[in-house]
């Protein structure tokens, strides 16, 4: 197998747009996205370490989890939110799905295979690192509604106001409260100078 054949369908992800079922002005490909995640991720991570004065987030296991969590969207797509989380059951069988096709592209050594798969399910999970992608990818989705609705596209101000639902779990955990309440204000600012009700 030729060196590139074992990146080929992985990096279908640069021509996976982002907010499909949205009017966007300025598309977004999902490459782009889990960069500006890692990129998140990486920052938060080092600054709550030095704010602590010890590694409390291991970085290099904190840049893996993000940057692999939307891997399997090179093989699936960027479904639509409402339909990837409708309900429960249906997500759990996604799951599955997403990893039997994520598992089929990666065409590298057996161990180096399952050391990404192990990552990619893991990118969100419970530690500190899961957290901070987690609440990264949230970050993504503000941002990115923030430069559109300054160009003027107000439709996304309901992809806006929906995710500041997921915005209240992070809120919990006391190494992020901090970059939620400052996200959390700057949120509401825009609403309101837009007269849209909180």
């Amino acid at each position: 197998m030729k060196f590139s054949e074992k990146f080929e369908s992985l990096r279908r992800i640069n021509h996976i747009r982002r907010y499909s079922s949205y009017p966007v002005l300025r598309q977004e490909n999902v490459a782009e996205h889990s960069f500006w995640c890692s990129f998140y991720a990486y920052t938060i991570g080092l600054e709550i370490n030095q704010k602590n004065k010890t590694e409390i987030v291991n970085i290099g296991i904190l840049l893996e989890k993000a940057m692999l969590h939307d891997l399997e969207e090179s093989q699936t797509g960027d479904m639509i939110r409402t339909f990837k989380y409708a309900d429960e059951v249906a997500r759990e069988r996604l799951k599955i799905v997403e990893k039997g096709l994520l598992k089929k592209a990666l065409l590298f050594h057996e161990e180096v295979g399952e050391h990404i798969m192990k990552s990619w399910e893991s990118s969100k999970d419970e530690t500190i690192e899961g957290k901070i992608v987690s609440f990264s990818d949230l970050i993504c989705v503000y941002l990115y509604c923030f430069d559109e609705i300054k160009i003027g596209n107000s439709f996304m101000f309901s992809v806006l106001k929906e995710a500041m639902i997921h915005l209240r779990k992070h809120e919990q955990n006391e190494l992020l409260q901090p970059y939620c309440l400052e996200l959390d204000r700057e949120i509401k600012e825009m609403l309101m100078q837009q007269h849209i009700l909180y």
